[in-house]
């Protein structure tokens, strides 16, 4: 089984957004959270960066739906070009409808699910969706930094692959570290959202907290390092 790798736009340093995106091969795929301070207390981006990301990349963009009203957003990203797109669980009123809406306008259909949600809860919705978005740190609705990898997620993604019908994608996102990445890929999972590991943080001391590097700062570059995780795979 492969695994695609899909660099967080989110974790990116947003004062160099465009640099960090171009330093990528246009057939790498970009994840790019959508977070609205409301569903989930942080914010990502409003609808303006999204278009000028649509507009200067050439790379499959796959959307995941941190927001209060998902359904708001499925026309204007269609529009924009987006390859797929993942509605959240436990904040969508009718995902049925929500699947279907997105898979009529040409995107591939999603479903994000934090840790609280028990897997058995996905099984009616399995024939309607292309992928699978499984977070895999602690926080009950996502949107926060800097909480490590659930080891219970591997059990959770064997109970997952196991109710999926082949061309079906597991994604993990979350405080995944090169271990955890492994580990995952052997439990079934095929897709992978890197944040940290592309776009590494300064150490945070006694006065300041971590900040992401910037560009010049590195000492390999965000593609160099896509370059390193994916060779575990090949």
């Amino acid at each position: 089984m492969s695994m695609t790798i899909t660099p967080s736009v989110a974790s990116a340093n947003q004062l160099y957004l465009a640099e960090e995106l171009s330093s990528f091969d246009p057939s790498v795929p970009f994840h790019v959270d959508i977070e609205d301070g409301n569903y989930v207390y942080n914010i990502t981006f409003g609808m303006r960066t999204i278009r000028s990301i649509a507009s200067t990349c050439k790379n499959p963009l796959q959307f995941h739906l941190n927001v209060t009203n998902p359904a708001d957003y499925y026309d204007e990203l269609a529009k924009l070009g987006a390859a797929a797109v993942a509605i959240p669980f436990e904040g969508c009123a009718a995902p049925m409808r929500d699947l279907d809406r997105i898979r009529d306008l040409g995107m591939s259909p999603g479903m994000a699910v934090t840790m609280k949600t028990p897997i058995c809860a996905l099984e009616a919705f399995m024939p309607e969706v292309d992928w699978i978005v499984l977070m895999t740190y602690g926080s009950s609705k996502g949107g926060m930094n800097g909480l490590g990898f659930r080891e219970h997620s591997l059990e959770r993604i064997r109970r997952l692959r196991a109710m999926m019908r082949e061309g079906q994608h597991i994604c993990i996102d979350g405080g995944t570290a090169e271990r955890e990445l492994v580990l995952a890929h052997e439990a079934g999972a095929d897709m992978a959202v890197l944040g940290r590991l592309l776009f590494p943080e300064m150490s945070a001391d006694g006065k300041h907290e971590g900040r992401i590097l910037l560009p010049s700062e590195r000492e390999k570059t965000p593609a160099q390092l896509l370059e390193y995780y994916n060779s575990l795979f090949k």
